[in-house]
């Protein structure tokens, strides 16, 4: 586990203690890297959709993709058919004066490249009692780690609903760590507050919303529960035969249909992995190997593919590791966001054959996994704080009075 200390390494024991990445630069310093990068990325938008400069050529372009063009349509009243609850809010939108394509791209650029990031840092650290310093140090850490991710800006760049799902998704979040840390009436505020979000998920991307209600319901069955190797090999286990029965029962043959026989035929990033009328061992197959090749982005068909798996993939199974490593700390905020994202990742496995699709889908796996990991470095600086004023002074102090109030 990375550790800091304030001698830059410590003896405690056997054990050497050593200063982690993050913690050797000035929250300043992560402050300004941050706003550099959100500035740049700002800049390139500016470019490619006030501008109409293609600036990554075949990557990207003004008013590009079907559900852009389809969106735009609705909202003026050239289509009638709502595939969700996004084209009618723009249609109301049109209808009160308001809507025009960039103004609502300009909109998903200040929520996806400024407010997610700075929403989903501040989720990820609040709720954990550390030094104030040391708090800001992670948090603008986080903003940062959060403001890579690459996928969120993609879809800033026209009127997708991806950013506003993924901002709502990240307002559940924080509704539910809020909810796991207050008591009486602003506990019952907060889970109503939740519901209200999950409805609205619900009403933009159905299995997105039925993934974050089942994990928030799960996670308090776990509350109690230690992420031991042998307690997630019994999971892991239970969920292996809850996804066999399902499977067994026909309860998945709407997804294999949906899916088809060989996968997506249209489309160059196409798998090519029906589940359609799998048997059981070609089933989990098929499942496993869908599940390497979006998941985790182990699918190199091209340029494409290998640069989205060295920029999105590899950084978060190595986050992933991480969480790993720290399961035997994860608080019930930490498990909720787990389980949400282990249901949730089934059902785009599942139903899903497509490398660009994807990579859009996946955007809340990443976001929640990268909040546990810092999760994870808050609590554990928490405890080593602790841990070292006692050792240091014989006295026992809250790790929050350590350095100043938090």
């Amino acid at each position: 586990m990375l550790v800091v200390t304030a001698q830059g390494r410590r003896r405690s024991g056997r054990r050497t203690q050593a200063i982690p990445f993050w913690a050797r630069f000035s929250p300043w310093t992560w402050f300004v890297v941050f706003l550099a990068v959100s500035l740049a990325k700002t800049c390139l938008w500016a470019l490619t959709v006030w501008g109409g400069v293609p600036l990554l050529g075949w990557l990207v372009g003004p008013k590009s993709g079907n559900d852009g063009d389809y969106y735009h349509a609705y909202a003026q009243g050239l289509v009638e058919q709502a595939t969700s609850l996004w084209p009618v809010l723009l249609r109301q939108l049109f209808e009160w004066g308001l809507y025009t394509r960039q103004g609502v791209a300009l909109g998903n650029l200040m929520l996806g490249v400024w407010l997610v990031p700075l929403v989903a840092a501040h989720v990820a650290v609040s709720g954990v009692q550390v030094q104030r310093r040391a708090r800001k140090k992670l948090f603008w850490f986080a903003a940062l780690l959060f403001a890579l991710y690459p996928a969120p800006f993609w879809f800033t760049l026209d009127i997708y609903r991806d950013v506003f799902m993924l901002g709502t998704f990240v307002f559940g979040a924080y509704a539910v760590q809020r909810y796991f840390s207050s008591a009486g009436w602003a506990k019952a505020g907060w889970l109503f507050l939740f519901a209200a979000l999950v409805a609205l998920l619900f009403s933009l991307r159905g299995y997105l919303g039925f993934s974050l209600g089942l994990g928030f319901s799960l996670a308090h069955l776990l509350v109690r529960t230690n992420f031991r190797r042998g307690t997630v090999f019994v999971g892991l286990f239970l969920y292996t035969l809850a996804l066999y029965g399902a499977h067994a029962l026909g309860l998945l043959t709407p997804i294999a249909e949906y899916r088809g026989e060989s996968g997506f035929e249209i489309g160059g990033s196409s798998f090519g992995l029906g589940i359609q009328g799998a048997s059981g061992l070609e089933f989990f197959a098929l499942f496993s190997l869908s599940f390497l090749y979006q998941i985790f982005g182990l699918h190199f068909h091209s340029f494409f593919a290998a640069l989205l798996f060295l920029v999105e993939s590899l950084p978060f199974l190595l986050f992933l590791a991480g969480v790993w490593i720290n399961r035997l700390h994860l608080d019930t905020f930490s498990k909720f966001t787990l389980l949400f994202s282990l249901i949730y990742a089934t059902i785009v496995v599942l139903g899903n054959d497509n490398l660009g699709t994807a990579m859009r889908l996946r955007m809340f796996v990443y976001v929640a996994v990268l909040m546990v990991w810092i999760r994870g470095q808050a609590s554990w600086l928490a405890k080593e704080s602790a841990h070292l004023f006692v050792k240091s002074t014989g006295s026992v102090q809250r790790p929050h009075e350590i350095g100043g109030a938090s």
